[in-house]
């Protein structure tokens, strides 16, 4: 807290339950996590609030800027939001997931400009080969599943100097394996932000 980065402060509070008509906020809360609305703003509109900082936090953390290659891994509600943000900073964005809806949302919403099925496998080497210039691996990844499997495989997506934003978080207790030859060597940048 005394760092400013109110997301990990010891006693962070999480409020769930917010969709009741009425509820008592913590003052932590109102003082460094309430934004007013305009009265003119649908709640419908409003209720994207929180998914939209997220996925804003996520683009802006990694450093996206225009004319990257990233790739987004999960294409849920906060998938879908980042594949959009990065399409706005100007990023060439590959979108991959096993969902047929969710990959041709990904195309619809957040018009990226590649979507993939990663149904059977990710195979890191073809992705990087087809989506990325002269195959080298995209600029930033970003991993919106929560498994730690993908968060292995979204460091093989990486390029040289690549960024590597595992934003899905996995259960307590899970682990990864890496190359850390790779990881020292190729100069990767690996970064797990929580919150907005």
């Amino acid at each position: 807290c005394h760092k400013e980065k109110y997301n990990l402060c010891e006693h962070l509070i999480l409020l769930n339950g917010s969709y009741a008509d009425y509820i008592k906020i913590p003052a932590n809360i109102t003082r460094y996590n309430t934004y007013k609305l305009e009265d003119s703003t649908p709640f419908h509109q409003a209720a994207f609030t929180e998914p939209l900082a997220v996925s804003l936090r996520a683009v802006e953390y990694a450093g996206v800027q225009q004319g990257d290659h990233v790739a987004v891994i999960g294409l849920g509600p906060i998938g879908q939001l980042i594949v959009k943000c990065a399409t706005l900073k100007g990023a060439h964005v590959t979108a991959m997931a096993r969902n047929p809806f969710k990959r041709d949302m990904a195309k619809r919403f957040g018009e990226a400009d590649h979507v993939v099925d990663i149904s059977d496998s990710i195979d890191t080497a073809s992705l990087r080969q087809k989506y990325t210039p002269e195959g080298h691996g995209f600029d930033v990844v970003i991993e919106a599943v929560g498994l730690s499997e993908v968060w292995e495989k979204s460091i093989e997506l990486a390029r040289k100097g690549g960024v590597v934003n595992l934003f899905g978080g996995c259960k307590a207790g899970s682990s990864i394996q890496l190359d850390t030859r790779r990881l020292h060597y190729d100069e990767i940048t690996v970064l797990s932000p929580f919150h907005h």
